[in-house]
């Protein structure tokens, strides 16, 4: 798991979580990394083996590099998470897409929480390759989901 050189608590917080959780479901070991070193692989396409999850905002380096590089449904431009036209930065809305790398983007503590209760932790349970929650998904649950894809 990847998080941001600045890592706030929070986004260590929630890489722990996950952490707990890929150990206790799938008994998987996780390292958390910070995104210097992924720059650095990414930069030299030296990969370790293993799956890549990128907890942070649309802000960061890593996340930039890697989404604008176009090989997923969202972009990121201008510090914006974008799918198409439509911009996702407003407080409250976390993104969720999927692709050889998964990246957990949000814009605040509230969007960070609601992302990774979306963590696709049990197997065999089908997902959109992204998604956007928004606030009403603490009410309303799956109604929430602002776009999906």
């Amino acid at each position: 798991m990847i998080v941001p050189a600045s890592a706030n608590h929070d986004n260590l917080a929630a890489a722990l979580r996950l952490s707990h959780i890929l150990q206790l479901y799938h008994r998987l070991d996780s390292d958390i990394i910070l995104e210097d070193r992924a720059l650095q692989w990414n930069s030299l396409q030296s990969w370790p083996s293993g799956n890549i999850i990128f907890i942070g905002n649309s802000s960061s380096l890593f996340a930039q590099e890697v989404l604008q590089s176009k090989k997923t449904a969202v972009d990121v431009s201008d510090s914006v998470a974008k799918v198409g036209n439509k911009k996702f930065n407003k407080a409250g809305q976390g993104q969720y897409p999927k692709s050889y790398m998964l990246f957990i983007l949000h814009s605040d503590k509230s969007s960070l929480e609601r992302a990774v209760r979306l963590f696709p932790f049990r197997t065999g349970i089908a997902v959109p390759e992204w998604l956007v929650a928004g606030n009403e998904m603490d009410s309303q649950g799956a109604g929430g989901l602002q776009a999906a894809g």
